[in-house]
């Protein structure tokens, strides 16, 4: 079995879409060019309470990783009480959990090494 250099992806999936106002996606796919997520991101999060900023934080490619980088001080990964830090690229692992607003969002890592069947 040889193995396959595929272009790498992650996909964000929000885990309760029943919370989504209209107009917000439950997913979006990000490749390594990366993107914003907010109320005026590439992906288009609005919620109830408007906690989610216009800018709320963004997904990069770092030294070969996917990572987060948050600007409002109101993200938190895998269940912490502790805010990520503003600025800060914190690498994503797939099944990595992110909270936004009133959000629960998961991740999707894909197609950095995939055998080739």
């Amino acid at each position: 079995m040889s193995t396959n250099v595929l272009s790498p992806s992650v996909t964000l999936t929000v885990l309760n879409p029943e919370k989504l106002l209209h107009g917000s996606e439950p997913r979006h796919r990000f490749d390594r060019a990366g993107g914003s997520i907010g109320s005026q991101g590439a992906w288009r999060l609005h919620d109830r309470g408007v906690r989610i900023l216009p800018v709320h934080c963004e997904i990069g490619w770092h030294e070969g990783h996917f990572c987060i980088i948050d600007h409002s001080g109101k993200s938190f990964m895998n269940g912490s009480d502790t805010q990520l830090l503003s600025g800060t690229p914190v690498r994503l692992r797939h099944n990595d959990r992110l909270q936004m607003g009133d959000y629960q969002i998961a991740i999707h890592l894909k197609g950095l090494f995939a055998p080739v069947v």
